[in-house]
């Protein structure tokens, strides 16, 4: 059943093949403007932000959750899941993935403005169980963001073995994606209070790629495993499990932490 060690390869080529996905350029062009528009709404945020706290990490932010975009083509094979890749408006191809231009704003929308937000609320105190509500009512906001994308047939989770789906989308992904903000949350949160940063704050930019990788493919890691090796769709199941278990475990113990500066 664990057959962890089994190759997973045929030459250059997953065991898994990926479908072929393609969405019109109009399509693409009306998401990348749609996206486009919440970014730059989420920068006029971090914007104002930055001048009421008359300090400008609030833009190294947003800037560094554009950079963490980079992320995504490995993220894509660990998880098993493509994008349209024919005639895609491209932003990288890498790791045998093609990710669209769109995915760009999308992270400063998905990770910038809601890590902002956090923080904002972590300036006036959080108890655990406040802070463990509210990663809990992030959840199905986080399936709510790709449904959409999958219903419209722009990104798959592929393969036979995908876990735990609902409506296409594998509930282990928004334990995952929704951990990650919490975590990184938490490090900009203490980032935030070092001198150092507060003098250079340009390096939480450089920093916001590291942190969103580590929480990301560190809570996920269980699942990848499985999902890349030729386990039972059992074991797969299993290890989603666990990686939720993993992000309710990460997001836990930020709680703690932050309590306990309080």
């Amino acid at each position: 059943m664990f057959e962890w060690t089994q190759a997973v390869q045929t030459g250059d080529q997953w065991f898994v093949p990926k479908p072929a996905l393609e969405k019109s350029v109009e399509w693409q062009y009306g998401i990348l403007i749609v996206m486009s528009a919440l970014a730059v709404a989420a920068i006029v945020y971090a914007f104002v932000h930055a001048r009421r706290h008359r300090r400008s990490d609030a833009l190294w932010i947003v800037a560094g959750a554009a950079l963490a975009s980079f992320w995504e083509p490995l993220g894509d094979l660990l998880a098993h899941v493509t994008y349209h890749e024919v005639n895609q408006l491209n932003l990288t191809a890498s790791f045998g993935f093609h990710t669209p231009l769109w995915v760009l704003p999308t992270y400063i929308v998905f990770f910038g403005a809601p890590i902002l937000m956090l923080l904002q609320w972590l300036e006036r105190g959080v108890s655990v169980k406040a802070w463990m509500l509210y990663f809990f009512a992030s959840i199905p906001g986080a399936l709510l963001f790709e449904v959409p994308l999958l219903e419209m047939g722009s990104i798959e989770y592929y393969g036979a073995n995908q876990p735990l789906k609902i409506l296409g989308y594998p509930l282990w992904m928004a334990f995952v994606n929704s951990g990650t903000m919490f975590v990184v949350t938490t490090a900009v949160y203490f980032l935030r209070k070092s001198p150092f940063i507060g003098t250079h704050p340009i390096l939480l930019a450089p920093l916001l790629p590291m942190l969103v990788l580590g929480a990301n493919a560190g809570a996920g890691l269980p699942l990848s495993h499985a999902i890349n090796s030729a386990a039972s769709l059992q074991v797969v199941n299993l290890m989603a499990v666990a990686s939720m278990a993993l992000s309710t475990l990460y997001a836990w113990i930020c709680g703690k932490l932050l309590e306990s500066d309080r």
